[in-house]
């Protein structure tokens, strides 16, 4: 992997785990981004910083900010 992510914050508002065959994902401030299910789990309403993949979305790190 090489170091071309981006990095971002916010507080997210939905919490998608339920869709079978699908990969998870979550809104962070109106962006919808996609996770390994491996992560801790996300909640609602809680504020995170996450670096991810841009064209895909996908989060390769997550860190809950407190």
């Amino acid at each position: 992997m090489n170091k071309d992510y981006k990095t971002t914050s916010g507080e997210c508002s939905n919490v998608n785990t339920k869709s079978k065959g699908t990969t998870p994902s979550f809104v962070l401030e109106g962006e919808t981004y996609y996770y390994n299910p491996w992560f801790n789990k996300i909640h609602k309403d809680k504020n995170y910083k996450l670096r991810y993949l841009p064209n895909s979305k996908y989060v390769i790190e997550l860190e809950e900010v407190k």
